[in-house]
């Protein structure tokens, strides 16, 4: 048997036993949710050995995976367990709970002289993203900081019965510790919204108020997806502002920024709800529409068009070239409906701008 497969003896902590008022276990499930997994755990490890704190789906202590991420400065993953060579033969690997990804992070020493390991574990072949690792290590320092005060209390409520402190002295400080231990529940409780909202402002365009290249990126690959699977119409539409660095030099910077914010604004008002608009850089936007075919597309580019031709300007008329891409069976990723719809653009602004072209029209497509 390999070292991957023995599990080092399971210790016993006193003041590390499970207390549903702690926030210990709380604080775990939340690490769970957020990475949204089945399984996970807090270990504390002395000597290579296992003092097994709180555990989410899982009834047992388990050693390897939790005593290679300690070994790391850093969050530390496993996409799929079967392609290591240390774990493949892992009983938790061969068999249940089928484990196949993992995320671990280490947390610093606390008083208690223990060092311990936040660790999730995941039934499916999968990388974590990097807002779960910044959320696994956030909870890990909000761990090291309940632990730190859970054993200085266990210390402290010691030292004092021992002395024969009064009574009221020793209830003082277990109030404060109670208030304390409070409020890194409530920290902890905010912290999936926190990361949730931070998330959300990291997809948004600054200027305009729509996504960002980042946002459009990942819907993309979803409706590609989706509609690959399905053999359901996607269509991509590629819009660039005409003129737009004379229109820069001329009125200024300032000036060309309410342009895109307006043009934002009416790429949002034309749309359809199921559709999905993004900045996709400078003066170039783009468009998802889920569900329309090749002449839908081009119509839906028209009225874009005929929008932004028809808007209230107040330096001068602006127009803007649109390129149209729809899903064949040809191809094969995302970047293939990009590089279509680029094509097509190019085409509308060499023909004389202000026009819709579809890549399908293109004699090279």
């Amino acid at each position: 048997m390999n070292d991957a497969s023995r599990t080092p003896p399971i210790i016993e902590c006193p003041f590390l036993q499970s207390d549903e008022k702690d926030g210990v276990d709380h604080l775990v499930h939340l690490a769970a949710e957020i990475c949204d997994a089945p399984m996970a755990a807090l270990a504390l490890v002395e000597n290579r050995r296992i003092l097994w704190r709180s555990g989410v789906g899982i009834s047992g202590g388990e050693s390897a995976f939790c005593l290679q991420a300690l070994a790391h400065n850093s969050p530390w993953t496993v996409k799929d367990a079967r392609q290591e060579a240390r774990f493949r033969q892992h009983a938790w690997v061969t068999g249940e709970p089928h484990v196949r990804s993992f995320i671990g992070t280490p947390l610093a020493a606390f008083s208690g002289g223990s060092e311990g390991v936040l660790c999730i574990w995941d039934t499916r072949s999968r990388s974590f993203s990097e807002r779960e690792m910044r959320a696994v290590v956030q909870i890990g320092h909000a761990l090291t900081a309940h632990l730190d005060l859970m054993s200085h209390t266990a210390a402290l409520e010691t030292r004092l019965i021992r002395s024969g402190e009064d009574e009221a002295l020793l209830q003082d400080q277990i109030n404060w510790i109670n208030n304390y231990g409070r409020d890194l529940e409530v920290r902890a409780a905010r912290l999936e919204a926190i990361n949730a909202r931070l998330e959300a402002l990291a997809k948004l365009d600054g200027m305009t108020g729509l996504k960002n290249h980042r946002a459009f990126q990942e819907r993309l690959e979803t409706e590609f997806q989706r509609a690959s699977r399905y053999n359901m119409p996607l269509s991509l539409l590629l819009l660039d502002v005409d003129h737009f660095k004379s229109f820069n030099d001329t009125y200024g910077h300032l000036a060309g920024d309410e342009v895109l914010k307006v043009l934002a604004h009416v790429l949002q008002e034309s749309a359809r709800g199921l559709d999905f608009v993004a900045r996709y850089g400078g003066e170039e936007f783009v468009m998802i529409l889920p569900h329309a075919d090749y002449l839908g597309a081009v119509g839906i580019g028209q009225r874009m068009r005929e929008g932004i031709e028809a808007a209230s300007w107040p330096h001068r008329p602006i127009t803007a070239s649109v390129g149209v891409s729809t899903l064949t069976r040809a191809m094969e990723r995302p970047s293939d409906m990009i590089a279509h719809a680029d094509r097509a653009l190019y085409a509308s602004k060499a023909g004389g701008r202000n026009r819709v072209t579809h890549a399908r029209d293109l004699r090279e497509v």
